[in-house]
Protein backbone atom coordinates (compact mmCIF):
# COMPACT_ATOMS: atom_id res chain seq x y z
CA UNK A 1 0.00 0.00 0.00
CA UNK A 2 2.58 2.27 0.88
CA UNK A 3 4.12 1.69 -2.62
CA UNK A 4 1.15 2.53 -4.61
CA UNK A 5 0.57 5.61 -2.32
CA UNK A 6 4.80 6.53 -3.45
CA UNK A 7 4.20 6.13 -6.77
CA UNK A 8 0.94 8.46 -6.57
CA UNK A 9 2.55 11.15 -5.58
CA UNK A 10 5.60 10.64 -7.71
CA UNK A 11 3.22 10.17 -10.88
CA UNK A 12 1.31 13.69 -9.65
CA UNK A 13 5.04 15.33 -8.94
CA UNK A 14 6.21 13.94 -12.57
CA UNK A 15 2.68 15.85 -13.98
CA UNK A 16 3.47 18.98 -12.27
CA UNK A 17 6.77 19.11 -13.68
CA UNK A 18 5.66 18.58 -17.20
CA UNK A 19 2.94 21.06 -16.77
CA UNK A 20 5.35 23.82 -16.00
CA UNK A 21 7.54 23.12 -18.67
CA UNK A 22 4.81 23.20 -21.42
CA UNK A 23 3.54 26.55 -19.50
CA UNK A 24 7.32 27.73 -19.81
CA UNK A 25 7.29 27.39 -24.03
CA UNK A 26 3.85 29.29 -24.18
CA UNK A 27 5.34 32.96 -24.85
CA UNK A 28 4.68 35.67 -22.69
CA UNK A 29 4.13 38.12 -25.43
CA UNK A 30 1.91 37.72 -28.50
CA UNK A 31 3.44 36.35 -31.73
CA UNK A 32 3.73 38.30 -35.32
CA UNK A 33 2.22 35.52 -37.50
CA UNK A 34 2.40 37.71 -40.99
CA UNK A 35 3.14 41.40 -41.93
CA UNK A 36 3.42 42.79 -45.52
CA UNK A 37 7.26 42.94 -46.76
CA UNK A 38 6.72 47.51 -46.60
CA UNK A 39 7.35 47.28 -42.97
CA UNK A 40 10.90 46.15 -43.57
CA UNK A 41 11.94 49.11 -45.74
CA UNK A 42 13.56 51.01 -42.93
CA UNK A 43 16.56 51.33 -44.82
CA UNK A 44 18.26 54.14 -47.03
CA UNK A 45 15.80 54.99 -49.78
CA UNK A 46 17.08 56.24 -53.16
CA UNK A 47 14.99 58.14 -55.56
CA UNK A 48 15.55 55.37 -57.94
CA UNK A 49 12.50 53.85 -55.89
CA UNK A 50 9.44 54.95 -57.65
CA UNK A 51 6.35 55.90 -55.12
CA UNK A 52 3.93 54.71 -57.89
CA UNK A 53 4.74 50.97 -57.30
CA UNK A 54 1.84 49.11 -55.93
CA UNK A 55 2.96 46.60 -53.30
CA UNK A 56 1.85 43.69 -52.29
CA UNK A 57 1.99 40.16 -50.89
CA UNK A 58 3.43 38.68 -46.92
CA UNK A 59 5.83 37.50 -45.26
CA UNK A 60 5.52 34.65 -42.38
CA UNK A 61 7.41 34.79 -38.91
CA UNK A 62 7.86 31.03 -37.78
CA UNK A 63 9.03 29.99 -33.71
CA UNK A 64 10.60 27.69 -31.71
CA UNK A 65 9.62 27.69 -27.92
CA UNK A 66 8.69 31.17 -28.34
CA UNK A 67 11.67 32.92 -30.51
CA UNK A 68 11.62 33.72 -34.23
CA UNK A 69 13.70 30.83 -36.22
CA UNK A 70 12.69 32.03 -39.94
CA UNK A 71 10.88 34.55 -42.30
CA UNK A 72 9.46 33.23 -45.72
CA UNK A 73 7.45 34.88 -47.76
CA UNK A 74 7.36 36.87 -51.25
CA UNK A 75 7.10 40.89 -52.45
CA UNK A 76 4.84 41.16 -55.48
CA UNK A 77 5.01 44.59 -57.33
CA UNK A 78 2.66 45.76 -60.13
CA UNK A 79 3.68 49.32 -61.79
CA UNK A 80 6.95 51.01 -62.94
CA UNK A 81 9.94 49.49 -62.23
CA UNK A 82 13.17 49.72 -63.73
CA UNK A 83 11.34 52.55 -66.12
CA UNK A 84 9.18 49.97 -67.38
CA UNK A 85 5.10 48.94 -66.91
CA UNK A 86 5.99 45.46 -65.48
CA UNK A 87 4.98 42.90 -62.68
CA UNK A 88 7.99 41.75 -60.50
CA UNK A 89 7.87 39.24 -57.81
CA UNK A 90 10.57 38.43 -55.50
CA UNK A 91 10.94 35.73 -52.86
CA UNK A 92 12.46 35.87 -49.66
CA UNK A 93 13.73 33.49 -46.91
CA UNK A 94 15.67 34.16 -43.62
CA UNK A 95 16.40 31.57 -41.53
CA UNK A 96 18.05 31.95 -37.43
CA UNK A 97 20.02 29.24 -35.54
CA UNK A 98 21.10 29.82 -32.36
CA UNK A 99 23.70 28.64 -30.26
CA UNK A 100 24.30 29.53 -26.66
CA UNK A 101 25.32 33.62 -27.53
CA UNK A 102 25.44 33.40 -30.92
CA UNK A 103 23.19 34.23 -34.36
CA UNK A 104 23.40 32.98 -37.41
CA UNK A 105 21.31 34.43 -40.11
CA UNK A 106 20.83 33.11 -44.00
CA UNK A 107 19.44 34.92 -46.18
CA UNK A 108 18.07 33.45 -49.23
CA UNK A 109 16.08 34.95 -52.56
CA UNK A 110 15.98 38.52 -53.29
CA UNK A 111 13.83 41.82 -52.18
CA UNK A 112 16.16 44.70 -53.69
CA UNK A 113 13.79 47.37 -52.27
CA UNK A 114 14.78 46.11 -49.08
CA UNK A 115 18.16 45.60 -49.46
CA UNK A 116 18.83 41.65 -49.04
CA UNK A 117 21.21 40.06 -51.42
CA UNK A 118 20.30 37.30 -53.36
CA UNK A 119 22.71 35.17 -50.63
CA UNK A 120 24.07 35.94 -47.75
CA UNK A 121 25.24 35.24 -44.19
CA UNK A 122 25.17 37.12 -40.66
CA UNK A 123 26.63 36.36 -37.39
CA UNK A 124 25.01 38.30 -34.72
CA UNK A 125 26.91 37.71 -31.00
CA UNK A 126 24.62 38.73 -27.80
CA UNK A 127 25.35 39.62 -24.08
CA UNK A 128 22.95 39.44 -21.67
CA UNK A 129 20.38 39.24 -24.36
CA UNK A 130 22.03 42.65 -26.02
CA UNK A 131 23.17 42.42 -29.79
CA UNK A 132 26.57 43.91 -29.50
CA UNK A 133 28.20 42.97 -32.53
CA UNK A 134 26.83 42.03 -35.92
CA UNK A 135 28.76 40.63 -39.02
CA UNK A 136 27.46 40.24 -42.41
CA UNK A 137 28.92 38.59 -45.35
CA UNK A 138 26.84 39.75 -48.47
CA UNK A 139 29.58 38.78 -50.78
CA UNK A 140 31.36 35.87 -49.55
CA UNK A 141 33.37 35.49 -53.19
CA UNK A 142 35.03 39.11 -53.05
CA UNK A 143 34.30 39.87 -49.37
CA UNK A 144 34.38 43.52 -50.56
CA UNK A 145 30.59 44.43 -49.30
CA UNK A 146 31.17 42.87 -46.23
CA UNK A 147 30.72 44.54 -43.09
CA UNK A 148 31.43 44.88 -39.21
CA UNK A 149 28.82 46.49 -36.96
CA UNK A 150 29.63 46.61 -33.54
CA UNK A 151 26.96 48.20 -30.54
CA UNK A 152 27.27 50.20 -27.75
CA UNK A 153 24.31 50.45 -24.98
CA UNK A 154 23.18 52.87 -22.27
CA UNK A 155 20.93 50.74 -19.83
CA UNK A 156 18.76 48.79 -22.06
CA UNK A 157 19.17 51.22 -25.17
CA UNK A 158 21.04 51.45 -27.89
CA UNK A 159 23.00 54.59 -27.97
CA UNK A 160 25.67 53.90 -31.04
CA UNK A 161 26.17 51.67 -33.92
CA UNK A 162 29.35 51.46 -35.74
CA UNK A 163 29.46 49.87 -39.08
CA UNK A 164 33.34 49.42 -40.79
CA UNK A 165 33.62 47.95 -44.13
CA UNK A 166 35.91 48.25 -47.34
CA UNK A 167 35.07 51.39 -48.21
CA UNK A 168 33.99 53.67 -45.08
CA UNK A 169 33.16 53.91 -41.30
CA UNK A 170 29.50 54.87 -40.44
CA UNK A 171 28.87 56.28 -37.14
CA UNK A 172 24.90 56.30 -35.90
CA UNK A 173 23.70 57.67 -33.11
CA UNK A 174 20.93 56.71 -31.71
CA UNK A 175 17.86 59.21 -30.06
CA UNK A 176 15.81 58.12 -27.74
CA UNK A 177 12.16 59.80 -26.15
CA UNK A 178 10.66 59.20 -22.90
CA UNK A 179 8.29 56.49 -23.64
CA UNK A 180 11.09 54.30 -25.07
CA UNK A 181 10.81 55.06 -28.43
CA UNK A 182 13.36 55.06 -31.13
CA UNK A 183 12.95 59.11 -32.57
CA UNK A 184 15.92 59.20 -34.75
CA UNK A 185 19.28 58.27 -35.83
CA UNK A 186 21.63 60.63 -36.68
CA UNK A 187 24.55 58.80 -39.01
CA UNK A 188 28.06 59.95 -40.35
CA UNK A 189 29.55 58.31 -43.11
CA UNK A 190 33.68 58.96 -43.47
CA UNK A 191 34.79 57.37 -46.68
CA UNK A 192 38.53 55.86 -46.24
CA UNK A 193 39.45 57.57 -49.08
CA UNK A 194 40.79 61.19 -47.50
CA UNK A 195 39.94 63.02 -50.75
CA UNK A 196 36.30 62.32 -50.29
CA UNK A 197 34.53 64.04 -48.01
CA UNK A 198 32.44 63.15 -45.22
CA UNK A 199 28.20 62.87 -45.99
CA UNK A 200 26.00 62.79 -43.07
CA UNK A 201 21.99 62.28 -42.94
CA UNK A 202 19.61 60.66 -40.08
CA UNK A 203 16.61 58.43 -40.09
CA UNK A 204 13.70 59.87 -38.24
CA UNK A 205 10.64 57.93 -36.95
CA UNK A 206 7.58 59.19 -36.00
CA UNK A 207 3.74 58.84 -35.42
CA UNK A 208 3.88 56.32 -32.35
CA UNK A 209 0.65 54.43 -31.67
CA UNK A 210 0.22 53.46 -28.33
CA UNK A 211 0.10 49.50 -29.16
CA UNK A 212 2.24 47.18 -28.47
CA UNK A 213 5.17 46.30 -31.09
CA UNK A 214 4.97 42.76 -32.13
CA UNK A 215 8.40 42.76 -33.44
CA UNK A 216 9.92 43.47 -30.37
CA UNK A 217 12.24 40.06 -31.11
CA UNK A 218 13.52 40.40 -34.72
CA UNK A 219 16.33 42.35 -33.79
CA UNK A 220 18.29 39.73 -35.75
CA UNK A 221 17.04 40.52 -38.88
CA UNK A 222 18.88 43.56 -40.29
CA UNK A 223 16.33 45.34 -42.38
CA UNK A 224 13.90 45.25 -38.78
CA UNK A 225 16.48 46.45 -36.56
CA UNK A 226 15.39 49.78 -36.33
CA UNK A 227 11.55 49.33 -35.92
CA UNK A 228 12.50 46.12 -33.26
CA UNK A 229 13.93 48.46 -30.26
CA UNK A 230 10.47 50.68 -29.89
CA UNK A 231 8.15 50.20 -27.12
CA UNK A 232 5.57 50.78 -29.70
CA UNK A 233 4.69 51.28 -33.47
CA UNK A 234 6.05 54.10 -35.75
CA UNK A 235 3.82 55.13 -38.51
CA UNK A 236 5.60 57.60 -40.63
CA UNK A 237 9.44 57.01 -41.51
CA UNK A 238 11.92 59.74 -42.86
CA UNK A 239 15.36 59.34 -44.42
CA UNK A 240 17.35 62.47 -45.06
CA UNK A 241 20.66 62.49 -46.50
CA UNK A 242 23.14 65.20 -47.13
CA UNK A 243 25.95 63.88 -49.91
CA UNK A 244 29.26 65.31 -50.11
CA UNK A 245 28.36 67.10 -52.96
CA UNK A 246 26.41 69.89 -51.30
CA UNK A 247 23.18 68.34 -52.72
CA UNK A 248 20.11 66.75 -49.98
CA UNK A 249 17.57 64.11 -50.25
CA UNK A 250 14.46 63.33 -48.56
CA UNK A 251 11.94 61.04 -48.26
CA UNK A 252 9.30 59.67 -46.16
CA UNK A 253 6.89 56.88 -46.11
CA UNK A 254 3.98 55.96 -44.15
CA UNK A 255 3.31 52.45 -42.71
CA UNK A 256 -0.86 51.95 -42.08
CA UNK A 257 -1.51 49.58 -38.96
CA UNK A 258 -4.49 48.21 -38.33
CA UNK A 259 -5.68 47.20 -34.35
CA UNK A 260 -8.09 44.28 -33.78
CA UNK A 261 -10.86 44.30 -31.32
CA UNK A 262 -7.80 43.12 -28.31
CA UNK A 263 -5.75 46.66 -29.82
CA UNK A 264 -3.12 44.45 -31.19
CA UNK A 265 -1.32 45.49 -34.14
CA UNK A 266 -1.92 44.13 -37.59
CA UNK A 267 1.08 44.98 -40.20
CA UNK A 268 -0.49 43.75 -43.53
CA UNK A 269 -3.18 46.08 -43.76
CA UNK A 270 -2.13 48.58 -46.65
CA UNK A 271 -4.61 50.92 -48.88
CA UNK A 272 -4.36 49.76 -53.02
CA UNK A 273 -3.48 53.45 -53.56
CA UNK A 274 0.22 53.20 -51.45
Amino acid sequence: MKNILRLLILLVFVTAFWSCEEEDDIPEFPLLMEFHPLYMSEVPITQNQNADILWSGAIHPTYSHGEVTSLVGYRHARGPYGGFDAEDIDMIEINMRRYRNTTTVNTYGDLPYISTKETGNSKLTYRYDKLIERINENDISTQLDNDTTVFEYAGSKVISATVYNAYEVIENTFVWDIYDNLERVDFTIYPHDIRIAPSSGYHLFSDYDNAENLFYQMDCVENLFFRSLSRNNYREYTFVWHDNYGSSQQTTRYFPIYYDEMGLPHYNYLPEEY
